[in-house]
C-alpha cells in the first residue's frame, strides 16, 4: 500500500515524499507489484515524463491501472539509464538520497513537485488516482 512518508527535516525542498510500501518491477521474485504502489509509480510517470523526456511513440506513456505491464517497466528502466542502479526496480525510499544517489520514487516525488506544486500538495485528492490510492496517501508513516 502506497504511502505519504514525512522527513524530520526537509531533503531537498521535500518535507515528505509519495512513498510505494514494496518493490515495483519485472521482478515477479522480488517485486510483489501491489496495485496501490505500482498505481502510484504509473501516475507519476505518466506526469513528469512528458517534461524531462521524449516520449517514445511505440510505448506511450503509462495507463494508471494499478497492474504492471511493458510500458512501466520501459519507463523504471529508461529512468534508471543515468542512474548508479539499474535494476528495473522503484524501491521503496528510506529518504531522498542513499550513497551519491537518490531513490527512483524520490526523484519522480521531486519532479512532480516542481512541475505541479499545487497538486503534489492534494495529491490524496487527485481524482487521476485510484480511490484506494488516494485513501492510501491521507496517511501518514
Amino acid at each position: 500500500m502506497a504511502f505519504k512518508m514525512n522527513f524530520r527535516s526537509t531533503q531537498h525542498g521535500l518535507s515528505y515524499i509519495y512513498n510505494v510500501s514494496r518493490h515495483v518491477g519485472a521482478d515477479v521474485d522480488r517485486c510483489p507489484n501491489l496495485h496501490d504502489d505500482v498505481a502510484l509509480v504509473q501516475f507519476l510517470f505518466k506526469e513528469v515524463m512528458p517534461k524531462i523526456a521524449p516520449v517514445n511513440s511505440q510505448w506511450g506513456l503509462p495507463k494508471v491501472t494499478g497492474q504492471f505491464d511493458a510500458v512501466t517497466g520501459f519507463w523504471i528502466y529508461q529512468s534508471q539509464r543515468a542512474a548508479q542502479t539499474r535494476d528495473g526496480v522503484v524501491s521503496p525510499a528510506k529518504g531522498v538520497s542513499y550513497g551519491v544517489d537518490a531513490w527512483l520514487i524520490a526523484k519522480l516525488n521531486y519532479q512532480f513537485k516542481q512541475q505541479f506544486p499545487q497538486r503534489f500538495e492534494r495529491l490524496a485528492d487527485d481524482l487521476e488516482l485510484p480511490l484506494s490510492l488516494r485513501a492510501s496517501l491521507k496517511f501518514a508513516a
